[in-house]
């Protein structure tokens, strides 16, 4: 994934990390003074997690950004989802 910012400074790289929540820190690449990128790490389950970046592993940003994990097989969850709807709601737009 891409992070845009401003003043990311590429030291020696090997600080420079992404992290997940409380406690997932992925390495980052330095790409330009405002741009980083970082994988995110594996997750099986749904979950709406706190991203942060930091030059030297020990401060994180401040800011608020959210990453969610959608969870390995959402997309079908969604897609049964949907489709109890249109079979169980649908004759309520059909006109009379």
């Amino acid at each position: 994934m891409t992070i845009t910012g401003a003043n990311f400074d590429n030291y020696d790289g090997s600080h420079l990390v992404c992290r997940f929540g409380a406690t997932r820190t992925v390495p980052a690449t330095f790409i330009s003074n405002t741009t980083i990128m970082c994988n995110s790490p594996p997750k099986s389950t749904p979950e709406i997690v706190l991203l942060q970046a930091s030059e030297d592993g020990q401060g994180f940003s401040d800011d608020t950004i959210y990453f969610i994990y959608m969870g390995m097989y959402t997309h079908i969850y969604l897609f049964y989802l949907l489709l109890y709807f249109l079979l169980n709601f649908a004759h309520l737009t059909s006109p009379p």
